[in-house]
């Protein structure tokens, strides 16, 4: 099981959208996420991003996904760029199999 966690903010294009744009864009992205729950792809959360720490990350929404192989996480990706959400979107991804951690630790400590 892959784990796939996405931030993301607006860009400019996405705020000069009118509210009736920017909902139709949200109602053509739907249907094409809904193939990804078919093909076992599971949302686990999606939030605002509400840390106020000085370590804040300076993105204002988060997904945290599974998939289960590296092909259906690859394909999502893909559906991002086709359904353009980067134009509107600046996104960093984290992606990896879950794990122990001590396994995690152990290669903190041989690095």
């Amino acid at each position: 099981m892959k784990i796939f966690i996405d931030f993301w903010k607006p860009k400019e294009a996405w705020l000069k959208l009118s509210k009736a744009e920017r909902e139709a864009y949200m109602e053509s992205v739907g249907p094409v996420m809904a193939e990804m729950d078919k093909k076992g792809a599971i949302t686990e959360a999606w939030g605002v991003n509400e840390d106020n720490s000085p370590q804040r990350a300076d993105y204002g929404f988060f997904a945290i996904q599974k998939f289960p192989s590296d092909e259906v996480m690859e394909e999502f990706k893909s559906l991002l760029v086709q359904t353009k959400w980067h134009d509107y979107f600046e996104q960093k991804n984290l992606a990896g199999e879950n794990t122990d951690p001590e396994i995690i630790i152990g290669k903190m400590i041989d690095l």
